[in-house]
């Protein structure tokens, strides 16, 4: 029940009153039947709705009744991300893969997440895009997720401390199957391409490492004459080969830069600019080695990195070279004190550069520096054997080197004399060739033969 009094008060017209049953004021009749109607008792009465009593009137699907009234349901995602180390873009490049960071996903929303994808994208180019499924997410939960991205070449763009943005899109659907979507974003930071962080030693170096950068490949395959390394004696030829070659071309040492980690160039700039520090000649050098299918390893003790390679790939023996030595003797000696020195101490560290390939594949430019390079071709005569008087044994080989390159190189040969008990005796032998000259050189090893003078032969290469 409800009833209506208009007061009047020296003749003006006041505000009308209605004055429902429980003794409340409303200012309108509609208002007083609200207050009639019982909300909550299961029932819909006039004046009743989603508005003001959704307890009895009801709420549309993907609604929920709060504090009297209809609220939408909407989860609500945010992010935060951790990144998990310090690295540079090369490593960003080369571990494809291997999480950057972790994404902490929260639903501070007021309804479940379900059939959650989020989708990583770069506005710049920098990584591929990817989207990754998270399942669902419920109201006031947190889920983690690990980031990995597969960078572009890119980001090898930058030689200094970097920062790469990320861009992220949550697509999902609410409790009512409401397709909904969310956005965040956060930033990768990186040092330089020629930055590697110190807790990456060695392994990581396998990254620099690059045996099929076009440019390592060619120079590799010119200073040699295209020399095959299928078998050991080809192998040692080749790699004292590449060594001089590196020498008469003029790449030398130079004391590193001061950086964050330490400064490592590619091997192609180590090429380009005819110079590098211990690391970079020893990364040259095993890039240029594994381009022709020999098997190296950097090798690190404190203060100092060098290299070695294996006479065959299933070898466990391993040959130190020196790549700051000024010729490939001098290299193997210095090589052998060193590792010799270390073999048996902590301060030795080897990362076979093949066997790290799975953590750190080899980061390779599309853009390569022209360069000028040796093309040496070579003639080897047939090795003939002469007797002495005093029973000394000597095998004679006649070479020419020619270079057709636009840069110094070298050429190099090999003369082993063999009797029925192998090898009795071999002899290297390498020359600075200008570009445009030829080189005409005899290698003549001895031997003092000792019982008979027959049975004996010899082979260059």
């Amino acid at each position: 029940m409800l009833f209506a009094t208009s007061l009047m008060l020296a003749g003006c017209l006041k505000e009308t009153k209605f004055v429902c049953t429980d003794g409340s004021e409303v200012a309108s009749r509609e208002q007083c039947l609200q207050v009639a109607a019982g909300c909550g008792n299961g029932v819909v009465e006039q004046g009743e709705s989603s508005e003001n009593c959704c307890v009895d009137a009801g709420c549309l699907q993907g609604s929920a009744c709060l504090n009297g009234r209809c609220v939408l349901l909407s989860p609500d995602l945010r992010a935060v991300f951790s990144q998990s180390e310090n690295t540079s873009v090369t490593l960003l490049k080369s571990r494809i893969g291997r999480p950057v960071g972790v994404l902490s996903v929260f639903n501070s929303g007021n309804d479940d997440a379900k059939d959650v994808f989020v989708t990583f994208s770069s506005p710049e180019g920098f990584f591929s895009q990817k989207t990754v499924e998270l399942g669902s997410i419920a109201q006031g939960a947190q889920v983690l997720l690990n980031v990995s991205l597969d960078f572009s070449e890119k980001v090898l763009q930058f030689s200094e401390k970097t920062v790469i943005p990320v861009s992220v899109k949550f697509s999902f659907k609410t409790s009512a199957n409401r397709a909904s979507e969310a956005y965040s974003d956060f930033k990768v930071s990186a040092f330089g391409r020629n930055s590697i962080p110190s807790f990456d030693w060695p392994a990581a170096y396998a990254a620099w490492v690059a045996p099929h950068q076009n440019v390592v490949r060619e120079f590799a395959a010119k200073s040699t004459s295209g020399l095959s390394a299928s078998v050991d004696s080809d192998r040692h030829l080749a790699a004292r080969w590449l060594f001089e070659s590196l020498k008469s071309y003029g790449v030398g040492y130079v004391d590193d830069v001061p950086t964050i980690g330490d400064y490592v160039q590619l091997p192609m700039e180590t090429l380009k600019k005819k110079n590098g520090d211990c690391e970079d000649l020893a990364i040259l050098y095993s890039s240029l080695l594994e381009s022709i299918g020999i098997k190296t390893a950097i090798l690190v003790v404190p203060g100092h990195a060098f290299m070695g390679y294996f006479p065959n790939s299933s070898s466990k023996e391993i040959i130190p070279v020196e790549t700051t030595a000024k010729d490939f003797d001098e290299a193997l000696n210095l090589g052998k004190e060193i590792y010799s020195r270390y073999l048996r101490t902590p301060g030795l560290k080897a990362a076979v550069s093949s066997e790290e390939r799975g953590e750190y594949a080899e980061v390779l430019f599309s853009d390569e520096p022209v360069i000028p390079m040796p093309d040496i071709s070579k003639q080897a005569g047939e090795c003939r054997l002469s007797f002495s008087i005093s029973q000394i044994l000597e095998a004679q080989v006649d070479y020419s080197f020619t270079n057709n390159g636009n840069a110094p190189g070298a050429g190099c040969g090999y003369v082993a004399t063999v009797d029925s008990g192998g090898l009795r005796d071999a002899k290297y032998g390498c020359w600075t060739v200008q570009p445009g000259q030829t080189v005409l050189k005899t290698l003549s090893p001895k031997v003092d033969v000792i019982a008979g003078l027959t049975g004996y032969s010899c082979f260059a290469r």
